[in-house]
């Protein structure tokens, strides 16, 4: 078979998809991943035919949306939570095109979208194709999808009538006890961690070190993209009493060495995972989910306001701390919430380990592959 994977946003977006189209291509079946330029490299990096829909990042959506007066945006670019219906109903709209191209000259037999990329639904609708949609992460509020609908609505006027696709499957990636019940999921499939990689040294093998791993994702940017936030995460927890790893996109590193005189660099968070005691991180799905894998234990200091109560549901489980702006914001909030988990981190380790054994049960990629040869 043809399968046709949509993704983009960030490389991210990629990452989660890796596992399963690299599985696809291994039963046999032919791949292509249809992505924006800003994610192009990341697909590439993976060894996956790689075609490129949009010049435009998530980044410039977000932005026009702040232009036009309908979005109360804040600082770095964050937003209120159902925004970001709208900006990838626009990226849906915008993508159409070029994936009607696609599909008419390369005829794929399936067609695979991450969760928020709806043109993926609406290609396959107009060539009656089935839809496959694929979480990348703990969840997207169900309500994103309500605002998309009418977005998209508002300026495909053919689109009224039957609203959006409905996927044939939709395969999840989350532990069922950490997911939110409100998302329809007919499959889960095992989180299978990738990252872009570096060529390691020894020191980051080494699990000698007591070691907190700190991270705000691949979209970080320098100067006002999510920087400023972790900086400020980065000067705090330089006096933390263990070895600090930081992970940031390279374009950001240099200044952000500059800044705090801390060492930065990309750092592969599934490569260097076994020498890494707490995990530091901004909410991002592919992070949490990366550490529910091996079992870390988890500081979330969740960036926008989607990332709140998927945050919030490891902390009930036992398994993650969820620090809010309101109580981040209090001077030393971050070092000793940090410093309370590492004192008591075998504890955090014994309800981390659960989850892990729950993402354990899920049927891996491969397994999911036989499911979708019968979607056809």
């Amino acid at each position: 078979m043809k399968l046709l994977f949509v993704t983009g946003g960030s490389p991210a977006t990629v990452f989660a998809m890796t596992p399963l189209a690299t599985s696809c291509r291994n039963a046999g079946h032919r791949i292509l991943i249809a992505t924006n330029r800003e994610s192009t490299r990341a697909a590439m990096n993976a060894g996956l035919p790689t075609i490129c829909i949009s010049e435009n990042s998530v980044r410039s959506h977000i932005r026009k949306l702040r232009m036009s007066g309908n979005s109360e945006m804040k600082e770095d670019d964050s937003m209120d939570l159902l925004d970001f219906g709208e900006v990838f109903a626009n990226i849906a709209v915008e993508y159409l095109p070029k994936l009607r191209k696609i599909v008419e000259t390369w005829r794929p037999d399936i067609v695979i979208g991450g969760q928020l990329h709806y043109s993926a639904g609406l290609v396959s609708r107009e060539f009656g194709l089935p839809y496959i949609r694929l979480a990348w992460d703990m969840g997207e509020p169900p309500e994103l999808d309500q605002v998309a609908e009418n977005t998209i609505a508002s300026r495909l006027p053919f689109t009224k009538k039957n609203g959006l696709a409905e996927p044939t499957l939709n395969i999840g990636v989350c532990p069922p006890s950490v997911c939110d019940p409100r998302i329809p999921v007919d499959v889960v499939m095992q989180w299978i961690p990738y990252n872009d990689q570096i060529e390691l040294r020894t020191d980051l093998l080494d699990n000698s070190y007591r070691t907190v791993f700190l991270t705000a994702g691949t979209k970080v940017k320098y100067p006002d993209y999510f920087y400023s936030y972790l900086r400020a995460m980065v000067i705090e927890l330089q006096r933390v009493d263990a070895r600090l790893l930081v992970s940031v996109p390279q374009d950001a590193a240099q200044q952000m060495h500059r800044d705090t005189g801390a060492r930065v660099e990309w750092l592969p968070f599934d490569s260097v995972s076994k020498t890494v005691d707490l995990v530091v991180h901004h909410g991002g799905g592919g992070t949490a989910l990366t550490a529910i894998a091996y079992g870390l234990p988890q500081v979330v200091l969740p960036n926008m306001p989607k990332l709140v109560q998927p945050a919030q549901r490891l902390e009930k489980q036992g398994a993650a701390r969820v620090l809010l702006p309101q109580e981040e914001n209090k001077p030393g909030a971050l070092i000793e919430t940090v410093e309370s988990v590492l004192e008591n981190i075998e504890l955090y380790r014994r309800r981390s380990a659960r989850l892990r054994e729950e993402m354990y049960s899920m049927p891996t990629p491969n397994d999911i592959v036989e499911t979708i040869e019968r979607v056809r």
